[in-house]
């Protein structure tokens, strides 16, 4: 099963120190003000030069500046300087400050495991994805797991591709071609029976290089 979020139906809202745009939501039905999701993506613009998160028990976080320079502290966990595209992955108990006006990428889970990579396209370069269960790599995911992280059988991987930067992209997915645009969001969400058993094609429709930012979730259905 797959959803496609266009840029205009994403919801922004705002903060004290910027505002938060949320890129998707797990279950659907979930209220982040109300922490019942099993896992959340979504982009802030942070215009204070200096920030103090928000203490979130029991998340794990997932952090990455789109634009501009961050720097990350958690306090007696160590200080981190963020360029475009690096990541810190963190929990969110920590006592955590960043200084830094920046456009960033969070991912935040209340079970399972999460990984981000950041696919740069070419012109007219395309990218497939075929899922395969036995070649997932669980150590380079967080939490970090040396083993299978989720061995039920209502397991679940979710995978979120967000269209960050590009004109427009050519997607088949599920046998079915749909055209997405610049900050548009596609999830794509297989039972764990049925992992390995689709493919799912892009191909960037732009004069000039793109980027997709691709977020892979293990969690329970």
């Amino acid at each position: 099963m797959y959803t496609i979020i266009r840029k205009k139906d994403l919801c922004t809202s705002v903060w004290s120190g910027g505002t938060t745009t949320q890129l998707a939501i797990y279950p659907p039905q979930s209220i982040y003000a109300q922490r019942n999701f099993k896992w959340r993506v979504s982009s802030a613009q942070v215009d204070d030069e200096t920030s103090t998160f928000t203490s979130l028990p029991n998340i794990a976080r997932i952090l990455m500046p789109l634009e501009g320079d961050l720097e990350l502290s958690h306090k007696s966990k160590g200080d981190f300087h963020l360029a475009p595209f690096d990541q810190n992955h963190f929990w969110g108990d920590w006592h955590t400050t960043s200084r830094g006006k920046v456009k960033d990428f969070n991912v935040m889970l209340s079970e399972g495991s999460s990984k981000v990579d950041v696919l740069h396209l070419e012109s007219t370069e395309s990218y497939l994805n075929n899922t395969n269960l036995e070649e997932l790599q669980y150590n380079t995911f967080f939490p970090t797991f040396w083993d299978k992280p989720l061995d039920k059988e209502e397991d679940c991987m979710s995978e979120l591709y967000y269209f960050y930067e590009g004109t427009s992209f050519e997607v088949v997915v599920a046998n079915k071609k749909e055209t997405l645009l610049a900050g548009d969001v596609l999830v794509y969400t297989t039972h764990k029976d049925e992992w390995g058993k689709y493919k799912l094609g892009i191909i960037a429709q732009a004069p000039q290089p793109s980027v997709i930012i691709k977020v892979q979730i293990l969690h329970s259905r």
